[in-house]
Parts: C-alpha cells; sequence; structure tokens
C-alpha cells in the first residue's frame, strides 16, 4: 500500500454479514481516521496518506463491501448499509470518536457513518462527492446527465459488456477523470486491476449505482433529522471532471459547520493527485477538533 508496505497491518473482520478486509497503519495510540475509498478503487487508494499522515494518527482504510479483499454479499449494496458494515468495523475495533472521511461513493458512505454515529464521530471528511438526493431536491449528483456512467452502471448493459474490458474501461476514468493521470501508475492499476479481475466485484460496484434511489431517500431522512453533530470539511478537484465547490455547497444542506473548498491542480483522485494538499487539511482539520470550545 506504501513504499514500506511492513507498516501496513492487514486484518479480515467478520462481521454480521459481510467480513471486510482492513488495512490498518500509523500511530496506534493516535486519534483514529478512517478512511473510505471510493469507485472504482479500494483501500490501496489511501496509500500515499500512510507516510504523510502516519506518523501522528491511527489509520484505518477498509475495503468495503465487495470490494478489494472484502466478500461480496449478494445485495446490500444502498450507502446506508455499507456505511453500517462500518459503523460495526468501527465498534468491533473499538474505535473512540474517530474521523471519518470518504473519497467519491467513500465520501457518501462516510456521510452516512457520520449520521449515525453523530457524537461518537469527531468529525467528517468529503472528497470530490455530493450527497444524492431526489430529483428536483438540492444538487444533481450526475450534474444534470453529464456524469453519464451513473446511467450506464444502473443498467444491465454494465454486466454484459464491462466484463473481459475491465482495463479498457476503468482506465478510462483513471485516465479522464484526472488532472494527472500519471498519480495512478502502473502499480495502482495494476492493483486495481487485479481487484476487479473478478466480475462479481464489477456488478457489486454497479449495484451501489443501482441503489441511488434508496440513498436518495435515506439523504432525505437524515436531512429532515436535523443537522450533523459534527464538523464537516468538504473539497472537491478544481480540474477535470473534479466537483470543485460543489461538495461544499451540497454538505451545507445537511451540517451547519461546513469548511472546505476546492483543491487546485486536482481532478477527482484527489487523495492520489494531491497527496500533500489533503493530508495537510486533514492534520489541521483534526487538531481544530482538539482545540477547547471558546465560552
Amino acid at each position: 500500500m506504501s513504499d514500506s508496505p511492513e507498516s501496513i497491518r492487514h486484518l479480515d473482520l467478520e462481521l454480521s454479514d459481510v467480513t471486510l478486509h482492513v488495512a490498518r497503519a500509523g500511530d496506534p495510540s493516535g486519534r483514529p481516521i478512517v478512511l473510505i475509498h471510493g469507485w472504482p478503487e479500494t483501500s490501496y487508494a489511501w496509500r500515499k496518506m500512510v507516510p504523510l499522515l502516519g506518523d501522528e494518527f491511527d489509520l484505518v482504510m477498509p475495503d468495503t463491501r465487495g470490494m478489494g479483499g472484502s466478500s461480496i454479499p449478494d445485495s446490500g449494496y444502498d450507502k446506508v448499509t455499507v456505511a453500517g458494515d462500518i459503523v460495526e468495523m468501527i465498534e468491533r475495533i473499538e474505535l473512540d470518536r474517530p474521523l471519518i472521511v470518504g473519497h467519491d461513493w467513500g465520501g457518501t458512505i462516510a456521510f452516512f457513518v457520520a449520521a449515525a454515529l453523530q457524537e461518537r464521530a469527531s468529525g467528517l471528511v468529503v472528497l470530490d462527492t455530493t450527497v444524492p438526493q431526489p430529483p428536483g431536491v438540492g444538487m444533481s449528483m450526475n450534474q444534470g446527465g453529464k456524469r453519464w456512467h451513473h446511467a450506464f452502471n444502473r443498467s444491465a448493459l454494465s454486466d454484459l459488456l464491462v466484463p473481459g474490458r475491465e482495463r479498457e474501461f476503468y482506465g478510462w476514468f483513471y485516465t479522464e477523470f484526472a488532472r494527472h493521470p500519471e498519480a495512478i501508475d502502473e502499480t495502482a492499476f495494476g492493483v486495481y486491476m487485479e481487484a476487479f479481475a473478478d466480475p462479481r466485484r464489477s456488478h457489486a460496484g454497479f449495484e451501489m449505482y443501482r441503489a441511488i434511489p434508496q440513498d436518495e431517500l435515506a439523504a432525505e431522512r437524515v436531512r429532515a433529522a436535523g443537522p450533523l453533530r459534527m464538523p464537516v470539511l468538504g473539497y472537491g478537484g478544481a480540474e477535470s471532471w473534479g466537483r470543485a465547490d460543489e461538495v461544499v455547497q451540497s454538505l451545507r444542506q445537511f451540517a451547519g459547520d461546513v469548511a472546505g473548498g476546492s483543491v487546485p491542480d486536482s481532478g477527482h483522485w484527489i487523495p492520489e493527485e494531491q497527496p500533500a494538499f489533503l493530508a495537510d487539511r486533514i492534520r489541521a482539520f483534526a487538531h481544530r477538533l482538539d482545540a477547547p470550545v471558546a465560552s
């Protein structure tokens, strides 16, 4: 996962209805940070955070259900269920008030983890995604159809056409959604292609898109319940297919304490394209969470 793979500890955690593969690194006595990857990636997406944040923080990086080294349930790819896996993981390994960070679909999952934990989470960081909401409410997650793959992945065609063409299909996203395509180098590409060699994992990813209507309704329930009760940070890539300031705008519909903005010189893959920028912002945010509240 990093230049020092011996620093990564791996475990397979058997939960209620899934086995999660979890990579863990950094200072076991530090503040826990749960890093949730997006699509089409695995926990390997956080490899560049390990040398940048591992000196101070306990980094916990699960593969979400169906992805990477985790088991592949037949169902349960709506983000509330996937978030439930992460909450159960947090409770099982006894993480105390973790900071929840997510990128892409991992950002949506992180949002629902934070909504479930509330005060039991110290903060939330969402990267280059918006919270799904029903049509006509809030922001369009697929940007009015610009993100064509939302419709394609939800259709039966994705399961018919992608198997056997994984390198071409997934490679397009790693290149076209990036400001710096070299950030996902041949080694990383190989890791991701090995992860998606099993067509069941591609299917699991497509099921995440098919669950969007459920996610929209779930997000409305969160909004109706009142603002998230923790500080929130949001960033979107400023270039290519990055979402720029849309991330913060979306989060402000669900939380009162929201900061962030856009990441210069980055496309969608912020943890890999601009790891130093991201690590600096996460570290500063975590330190802010430690600061005493003025009376």
